[in-house]
């Protein structure tokens, strides 16, 4: 086999590992080494191949030097903070299931009231056999309807959600009257505005004079001359129809 003898001007530091293997003792190299790899190495002596091997020794050690560079200057820089959304804002309306002071317990409550008040009057309107029945249950849509009105004023300046039904008792006691007729009706309803009547007036004198809200107590203090007034005409309703206004 010929080999080819390398020229010194044609080795360079890359070609280092290559020459290292070639310059091995002929034995040695003869019996540890097949015929490809002088083909091998003949191939990679060739110029153009070795330019080649430059190029992209040089492009990796660019990439290596610009990686060393950008990883520390990136690693200096603190991580951008990711903002929270902004919340949307919303009304704050307050609601019945959740009072927040005395006064709005007292708002709530006298809404289911007066709607309460204005279903059962107009239910006597339609039932009762008395006169004094009838005139008594008009008065009761009339009145209780103005101040439900001014009620729904005032929780809406002050962003309040009022109920919009009645409760479970004043329910029950519309359906319970809704199927009697006649002088029953006419006792059982007055016997229930009694009583309704007294504890009204009551709970508006307590807000009149210890509401903490100004605009409420106000109110308070305005309808409670009228609910006073009601509770004299069921005193005196109750009378005509026979009944003390004990039983509910």
């Amino acid at each position: 086999m010929v080999h080819r003898r390398l020229d010194s001007t044609e080795i360079d530091d890359d070609e280092l590992e290559i020459i290292v293997v070639l310059v091995r003792d002929d034995t040695e190299l003869h019996r540890t080494r097949p015929l490809a790899w002088y083909l091998v190495c003949d191939f990679f002596s060739w110029k153009p191949i070795r330019r080649l091997s430059h190029m992209l020794k040089s492009i990796c050690a660019g990439i290596v030097v610009l990686g060393c560079v950008a990883v520390p200057a990136f690693a200096g820089q603190p991580p951008t903070p990711t903002q929270a959304p902004t919340p949307t804002p919303k009304a704050e309306k307050r609601t019945m299931d959740k009072p927040v002071s005395a006064d709005q317990v007292f708002v709530m409550k006298a809404a289911r009231g007066g709607m309460a008040e204005v279903q059962l009057g107009q239910l006597a309107v339609e039932k009762a056999s008395s006169d004094e029945v009838k005139k008594f249950g008009q008065r009761m849509v009339t009145d209780h309807g103005k101040a439900n009105d001014e009620l729904k004023s005032l929780a809406q300046q002050k962003n309040v959600t009022l109920p919009t039904d009645v409760d479970a008792k004043d329910k029950a006691t519309h359906d319970r009257l809704a199927k009697m007729s006649g002088a029953e009706f006419d006792r059982a309803y007055m016997r229930s505005m009694l009583s309704d009547h007294r504890t009204d007036v009551n709970e508006f004198k307590k807000e009149s004079t210890s509401g903490k809200d100004p605009e409420v107590k106000a109110w308070a203090a305005k309808t409670l001359p009228t609910l006073e007034e009601h509770l004299r005409m069921a005193e005196d309703a109750n009378k005509v129809v026979g009944t003390s206004g004990t039983k509910k």
